[in-house]
Order: structure tokens, then C-alpha cells, then sequence
């Protein structure tokens, strides 16, 4: 067996100590260390059931190395779940209603992209922030989105998480913008 083999049959038992017992007998309690039977305990059986114990061994231990080599896969998506800050869950709301999806809106006050950044007044916190460093910039989706982000954090940090107040400052004073951004239903988008 080789050391790699080893590991990943090791790991296993980690997470399913049920399984140890079954293969080697028992298990120290503290770390889940194999102790392993002694040889001679097949010897006592028939050599053909002999063979069979042994056959079923080795499957169960291919069976694990399968299992924990198709882990990372199965499991992937849970390292990305986590709970969305106020910011995330905004930013889809506010792209439809600020420009209904459209990368290239730009509006009569200057408001550029997704998010309608004006670029007249968050220029040098862009720029000091590394996120766009000419307004042309803003016009990248991906780019506008993240000024967005900057932009809506920082109104929540002013108004220290009333997000009421943040959609107020957003939107540049605009009344019933709060209205209009929550009453926005996330299968709208």
C-alpha cells in the first residue's frame, strides 16, 4: 500500500471510526489510530473463507480511496456558502432599478454603467481604492459592480448599517428609492 494510499484510508477512519472498527477491530479513543489485529487471527479460518476476508479488505479499502478521492467534488459548493452581507444582497436590487440590467446605461446627471456610478463625485475614492481609474472604466460590468459595492459600503459604514439611510445617500436624496429597491423581487433578475 502506498503512502498516499495510506493517508487517504487514514482521513477516512477520521471521519468514520465505525468503519475502522469493522476493518482492523478497534480504535484508540483519543485519535482514531488503527491497532492493527494480529496475523494469525485469519489463520483460524478455513483458507477459501480465508481469502474472501481478505478480498473484502481490499475492497473496502479501494471503496474509501474512491470515496475521499470524489470528496472534494461532492463537497466543493460548501466552502462557498456563507451568509451574505447587506452589500450582496442590495447589489441586484439596485441594478434594477438604477439601470434594468443594462451595462451601458449612462443617465442625464452623469451616472455611468449598472449601478450608475457618477464618476464626477467618487473619482478619487475610486481611484484610491484601485477600483477604476478612468471613467471609462465604469462602463466594465464587472468593474461598475464592484465601484457599486465600494460606494454602498461606504453609505452603510456613514450610516452605520441602516441600510434605509444608505439607499437615501445612494441615491442621491431620491424619495421612496428605499420603497422601490425593496419592493424589487429576487425572481425579477
Amino acid at each position: 500500500m502506498s503512502q498516499r494510499q495510506a493517508k487517504l484510508i487514514r482521513k477516512a477512519f477520521r471521519t468514520c471510526p465505525l468503519l475502522l472498527i469493522a476493518m482492523y477491530g478497534r480504535v484508540d479513543g483519543k485519535n482514531y489510530k488503527a491497532i492493527r489485529r494480529p496475523k494469525n487471527k485469519l489463520s483460524v479460518l478455513a483458507p477459501d473463507k480465508r481469502r474472501v476476508y481478505q478480498r473484502a479488505k481490499g475492497i473496502i479499502i479501494a471503496l474509501v480511496i474512491l470515496a475521499f478521492s470524489l470528496l472534494p467534488m461532492s463537497t466543493g459548493h460548501m466552502h462557498q456558502t456563507r451568509a451574505q452581507s447587506p452589500v450582496d444582497t442590495l447589489i441586484p436590487k439596485i441594478i434594477k432599478v438604477e439601470s434594468n440590467g443594462n451595462p451601458r446605461a449612462v443617465s442625464r446627471k452623469g451616472a455611468i454603467g449598472l449601478m450608475q456610478i457618477r464618476w464626477c463625485v467618487w473619482k478619487d475614492e475610486l481611484k484610491k481604492a484601485g477600483i477604476a481609474k478612468h471613467r471609462g472604466e465604469l462602463l466594465d460590468p464587472t468593474v461598475n459592480v464592484r465601484a457599486g459595492k465600494f460606494v454602498l459600503a461606504h453609505y452603510l459604514k456613514k450610516h452605520r448599517g441602516d441600510v434605509r439611510k444608505a439607499l437615501h445617500s445612494y441615491s442621491g436624496g431620491a424619495k421612496g428609492y428605499y420603497k422601490k429597491v425593496m419592493e424589487v423581487h429576487n425572481e425579477e433578475f
